[in-house]
């Protein structure tokens, strides 16, 4: 699980970099406009919340982002809804639609609001 998480912040941070890079060109003075996170990043940190409540968190399959439902709350909040497909505690893999309300709260960190999976509201 832990190189899933380290290979989804580098993804992130690479995404975060591009779009950095394309912004500080696009502004023509030199300045970097500062940024917000965006929906991918929104995405794939819901992806990290919904493991933390898998059986088996290294067997999960998302929908592409575009597949999936992302909304920007406003604020920094963001909903996002898509599936999960993951073993269960008997080794089938199942398919569990989730919920998730997070905010960015600066410096790279988020936290969840409310996290739906597979009906039942996990968090809080």
């Amino acid at each position: 699980m832990r190189e899933k998480l380290i290979r989804k912040t580098f993804l992130v941070l690479a995404f975060f970099l591009i779009a950095l890079s394309i912004s500080a060109c696009s502004t023509g003075s030199g300045t970097i406009a500062p940024t917000g996170p965006d929906k991918i990043e929104a995405y794939v940190m819901a992806q990290v919340f919904v493991e933390k409540w898998l059986k088996a968190p290294s067997t999960a399959q998302y929908p592409l982002a575009s597949e999936a439902t992302i909304d920007d709350l406003g604020g920094g909040r963001w909903r996002v809804r898509a599936w999960v497909d993951s073993q269960n505690s008997f080794g089938a893999m199942v398919r569990s639609n989730f919920d998730c309300t997070l905010k960015y709260t600066g410096n790279e960190n988020w936290r969840v609001e409310k996290l739906i999976l597979g009906g039942e509201q996990v968090f809080p």
